[in-house]
């Protein structure tokens, strides 16, 4: 298979459906867009190998083409198709080569007829609840919505298996089916049944036995006024039986059955309080396939906020969990906690900032762990001039082991501050952003001292645009028994985007240095191409030429929510000033100003404590897109982060149904922001709207930053481009 023949394939593809011989719709009302990503990629490392960035050296190709397909039958009918194929030649980009159909969806949806219904088939994205199903798969769903008993009716039908491309499935992977049945009303509220069952055939090869399981629920959901309060309660009861997998040898995992409860209230009332308590519990054997809760375990949480009118924003959280609860040996961890996000212009003009503290206890019954920790995290921003911006972050925490000759004691202390320069020359807009951190933990052994200087910068002229990152790392470990360190990254990017094409070229270099064993000296670089078109006369005329594309359509589809209102309202082509009065009746403070983008110290997500900003960039007094910006770095190890990824993906599916794009590769690791530069771990979302495309996800960024995205524009690069960040916002 060859790059040509791909080209040919989709090509032809599109012929079937829709011939366009100008421009992205048909006289039948048919549309035709997509685009073609061709990456080719050259890794080199000299020196320790094994210390090396970069698994597989030398050349690396791949190119990838999405299509869609559309029509509007009518005000209330229409249907489309999605498809994703793959040349891929790279070690980093497939486990798979050759030509590969990656994914496949083709949705119907028709509100007109007796029973209005939906239907999609190929890669969907299965969600009854939290608890039963919540998971990509290959197979179909069907969702009818017949007029029964007076009320709201949505039934569901799900059936799919797990698996990665179309051309490599196995039939022995998991198959899960189920049906949801959810009645809606007024004066009930919204309650649902669920059932999934998942089975997947033994395993010879690894001796893994075979898995037949059942889950079935129970989910409501209410809203009502009481005593002048606002009050939503929430809940589930689920029950499961059958097999899951081994978790105490071969065989541990047949034949069980489990239970797992949820509920939730939150309310406000009259005065800026706002108040939710959530309790959950989950037995051993409580392990449904398509679910995203941990078994075995109990949490109890609650959470107070208030909101100052001087744009103070105050939240207390008590939380306490019991892992390992049925187990002879469990462990409780409590976490008292505040968060303070503010806007202090009031006192110092443009100043603003987030402050967490908490106070978390971990106590194993038998006392072979009993930690203390105190953590306090600031993070300040102020304008210092019409140019300039600074920012100053300090961390401190402190963690003691008070298990008998325990070795976990440490402190650590960290200071972090940059400043931001924009400027204007010849034409180029862009910022320049020197930064400086320090940090010093000190534990029994002796201390480890690391100081991190960096530079930035960003620029753009029409079609041009430059990104340049400096990191330096100099870890200096006195006594820790582990060597000293220096490590040095150099990264710059070009792009050049025109209304069709853009071509991106991209160049690394990254030198490590230990105390006594040998440097490494990697490098990269790689170029990337990508067509967008509307119509095959885009697809197929010369390479960058200046053609008019026509704007993308966006096709009449039920939607569970609006996703302006993760943002106070405000979506693209709304204007400035309808934008800013929104901010300001919502106290967000005085902006930085940051390579174009305004930059609020905000809390969205109020259910997340991790430092979260708000930002919007505007085009010809209207907003051109409007993104939240959520850190992960600061919460410790991968498997924090895979928690907090999941529940920011929950509340968005909760929110707004099922992603029409949802891609997943990799699993979250120690070395994180290098399986992100390389694209062996990828996380991605997108719901489509009549406000544009809502993404979600963990972008690629040159100065390997892993933070969580979530923006909402009238367009993005395809998935296959996973450098899709605000770059220039740090």
């Amino acid at each position: 298979m060859n790059l040509t023949r791909t080209i040919q394939l989709f090509t032809l593809a599109a012929l079937i459906f829709a011939s366009s011989p100008a421009g992205g719709e048909t006289a039948g009302g048919t549309t035709v867009s997509g685009s073609n990503t061709a990456k080719l990629e050259y890794y080199r490392s000299f020196g320790d190998q094994n210390s090396s960035p970069y698994a597989y050296p030398y050349g690396q190709f791949y190119n990838e083409m999405d299509l869609n397909l559309s029509q509007r039958l009518s005000a209330y009918e229409n249907w489309r198709m999605q498809a994703s194929g793959l040349y891929n030649d790279s070690k980093y980009r497939s486990t798979e080569t050759d030509l590969i159909l990656e994914r496949f969806k083709f949705s119907w949806e028709k509100g007109d007829g007796d029973i209005p219904f939906r239907m999609n088939a190929g890669d969907v994205y299965g969600y009854f609840s939290y608890r039963t199903l919540q998971r990509s798969f290959k197979g179909g769903e069907f969702e009818f919505q017949p007029d029964w008993f007076g009320m709201d009716n949505s039934l569901v039908i799900v059936t799919g298996a797990q698996g990665g491309s179309w051309g490599y499935m196995d039939i022995s992977e998991e198959v899960s089916s189920g049906a949801s049945w959810l009645v809606s009303s007024p004066d009930l509220g919204v309650f649902a049944t669920n059932w999934v069952r998942t089975a997947k055939e033994a395993d010879a090869s690894t001796g893994q036995p075979s898995l037949d399981q059942n889950v079935l629920s129970l989910t409501g959901e209410k809203e009502l006024n009481w005593l002048g309060q606002q009050l939503r309660l929430e809940g589930e009861a689920a029950y499961f039986t059958g097999d899951h997998t081994d978790t105490n040898g071969t065989g541990s995992g047949q034949d069980h059955e489990d239970t797992g409860v949820f509920f939730q209230l939150g309310g406000r009332g009259a005065t800026p309080l706002t108040y939710r308590a959530r309790y959950e519990n989950y037995g051993k054997d409580f392990r449904p396939s398509g679910a995203g809760i941990t078994a075995d375990h109990e949490a109890g949480e609650m959470r107070l906020g208030w909101r100052f009118p001087v744009g103070l924003s105050l939240n207390g959280r008590a939380q306490f969990y019991t892992d390992d609860q049925e187990s002879a040996n469990p462990v409780d961890t409590t976490t008292f906690g505040l968060n303070l996000s503010a806007s202090l212009g009031k006192w110092v003009q443009g100043l603003s900032g987030n402050m967490d503290i908490y106070h978390q206890d971990v106590e194993r019954q038998d006392l072979t762990t009993d930690q203390r920790t105190d953590n306090l995290d600031l993070n300040l921003s102020l304008p210092l001039s019409a140019v300039w911006n600074g920012s100053l972050g300090l961390l401190y925490r402190n963690t003691d082991d008070l298990v008998a000759g325990g070795t976990s004691d440490s402190t650590t202390r960290e200071a972090r501050a940059t400043v931001s320069r924009a400027f204007a020359v010849g034409g180029w807009d862009g910022s320049v952003v020197p930064g400086l951190a320090a940090r010093i933990m000190e534990t029994p052994t002796g201390d480890d001292r690391t100081l991190v200087p960096t530079l930035t910068a960003s620029a753009a002229r029409g079609a041009h645009r430059v990104n340049y990152n400096f990191t330096m790392n100099h870890y200096d470990r006195n006594g820790t028994g582990t060597e000293d360190l220096s490590t040095v990254s150099h990264g710059l990017r070009y792009t050049y985007a025109q209304k069709i094409d853009s071509l991106t070229l991209e160049v690394r270099n990254d030198y490590r240095n230990p105390e006594t064993n040998d440097t490494t000296d990697a490098f990269y670089a790689g170029i990337t191409w990508v067509r967008s078109f509307e119509g095959l006369d885009t697809l197929l005329a010369l390479p960058f030429t200046q053609g008019v594309r026509k704007a993308r359509k966006t096709e009449t589809r039920r939607s569970a929510g609006d996703p302006a209102a993760l943002f106070f309202g405000i979506a693209p082509m709304m204007t400035k000033s309808d934008a800013r009065h929104r901010l300001e009746n919502a106290e967000a403070g005085q902006p930085m100003a940051m390579a174009g983008y305004d930059v609020y110290e905000l809390r969205l997500l109020r259910e997340f404590d991790q430092r979260q900003r708000l930002a919007v960039a505007y085009r010809k007094n209207a907003v051109r897109e409007v993104a939240l910006l959520m850190d992960l770095e600061t919460l410790g190890g991968p498997d924090t982060m895979g928690q907090v990824y999941a529940q920011v993906k929950k509340t968005l599916v909760e929110r707004f149904g099922g992603p029409d794009v949802d891609v997943e590769k990799g699993k979250f690791g120690l070395n994180l922001a290098g399986a992100l530069f390389s694209d062996t771990f990828v996380r991605l979302s997108e719901w489509h709207s009549r406000q544009g495309i809502l993404r979600f996800g963990i972008p690629r960024r040159l100065d390997g930053e892993v933070r969580i995205e979530i923006r909402l524009s009238p367009e993005f690069p395809p998935p296959a481009v996973t450098t899709w960040s605000i770059e220039a916002v740090r």
